[in-house]
C-alpha cells in the first residue's frame, strides 16, 4: 500500500495511472494534513499497519513475521495481538534485512527494475505508483523460492549454517567481500553481548558499523 500527505494522488491524472497500472485505488490512502500542518513524508504508524490488515486477507492462524518498527506496538501491546493474530516473530534489528524475503528479495528487485525505468522521477505520483507497480510484477514463484530459502520452509530442519548462508550469500572463500560479511558479523555479536560506550564504562553502545540505509549496510555496500 501507499500512504501519503500529496493531494495530487486524488487528481483525474492519478486515477489515470491507476488504472494503467491496474492497481487498486484501495491501496493508496492520502492522508489528510493536521491543521496548519506541511507535512510531506507519511511516517510508518500502526494506523498504517492496521489499514493493510484490513484491506488485505491474512488468515488469523498465519503466522507474522516483521522488522522491529514502532509501528508493531501501540505503547507495550503488541499491534498483531490486537488484531487477533497470535502468532508474531521480530527479525533481529542488525540482521533483518539478511533473513527477511522482502528487504533484499522482493524490494530489492522492484526497485532495480524501477531506477532502471523510464520515469519522470520529479513526478511523485508517477514514479510512486510506477514503484507499486513493479512490487506487484515479480512473480509469485520467485516470492515462494525467496521464502522458502530465507526461512527455510522447504527443510526438515533449520539449521545455523543455511540462516548464515542466507547472511552471506556467495562462497565465502571465493568473495573478496568475506572481510566486510566477517565485520558485520562481529558487530552483530558485539551488539547481542552489549559493550561499554566509550567514556561511561557500562552502558551499551551500538557499533557504528550497523548504521545503514533503508536496505542495510551489506547490501548498500557491496550491492548484490
Amino acid at each position: 500500500m501507499l500512504f501519503t500527505y500529496n493531494p495530487a494522488f486524488r487528481s483525474e491524472a492519478a486515477g489515470e495511472l491507476l488504472e494503467k497500472f491496474d492497481i487498486d485505488p484501495r491501496r493508496v490512502v492520502v492522508i489528510d494534513q493536521p491543521r496548519g500542518g506541511k507535512k510531506v513524508y507519511a511516517t510508518e504508524s500502526a494506523d498504517m499497519v492496521s489499514a493493510f490488515f484490513k484491506l488485505h486477507t491474512v488468515n488469523k492462524t498465519d503466522h507474522i513475521m516483521s522488522d522491529g518498527g514502532a509501528s508493531f506496538k501501540v505503547g507495550n501491546v503488541d499491534i498483531f495481538a490486537d488484531l487477533g493474530y497470535h502468532q508474531h516473530a521480530v527479525y533481529p534489528p542488525p540482521v533483518h534485512q539478511f533473513l527477511s524475503p522482502n528487504d533484499n528479495r522482493l524490494h530489492g528487485v522492484a526497485k532495480q527494475r524501477w531506477r532502471a525505468a523510464d520515469i519522470n522521477f520529479s513526478n511523485d505520483v508517477e514514479s510512486s505508483l510506477r514503484l507499486l507497480w513493479e512490487l506487484d510484477q515479480v512473480k509469485p514463484a520467485l516470492i515462494r523460492k525467496w521464502f522458502n530459502t530465507n526461512l527455510q520452509l522447504d527443510k526438515d530442519e533449520a539449521t545455523s549454517d543455511a540462516t548464515e548462508a542466507c547472511i552471506f550469500g556467495f562462497p565465502r572463500n571465493d568473495n573478496d567481500r568475506a572481510d566486510w560479511y566477517k565485520q558485520c558479523r562481529e558487530d552483530y555479536r558485539e551488539m547481542e553481548v552489549g559493550r561499554p560506550a566509550r567514556g561511561s564504562g557500562h552502558a551499551v553502545a551500538k557499533p557504528s558499523a550497523l548504521d545503514s540505509t533503508f536496505d542495510g549496510s551489506y547490501w548498500t555496500e557491496f550491492g548484490k
